[in-house]
């Protein structure tokens, strides 16, 4: 068979369309992941780091009364009602992670 050299034009046109449809293809389908992972990090992992951010501040908040407790015998009632609302805090903070 031979082919004269429209067809042979159209040909090649032909198959850059079909590459460039694939490609185009493959771009939605990567946009999409990205999509996914993007909404997963803003709705699952960017509210467990504050909530781990509350953690830590409450855990450094607890060591901080504690030595105020070694050093100051007088304050020692209002630090433990502290540390016992910070531990309460703490636990509401772990069940909501």
């Amino acid at each position: 068979m031979h082919l004269n050299i429209a067809h042979k034009i159209y040909g090649v046109a032909l198959a850059v369309v079909i590459f460039m449809a694939a490609v185009a293809g493959m771009s939605v389908w990567l946009t999409e992941q990205i999509s996914d992972e993007l909404d997963l990090v803003a709705n699952k992992q960017l509210p467990l780091s504050d909530t781990i951010g509350q953690i830590n501040t409450r855990i450094m908040e607890q060591g901080i009364l504690l030595q105020r407790l070694f050093g100051m015998s007088h304050e020692a009632a209002a630090v433990h009602k502290r540390i016992d609302q910070l531990g309460d805090e703490l636990n509401a903070d772990f069940k909501r992670a």
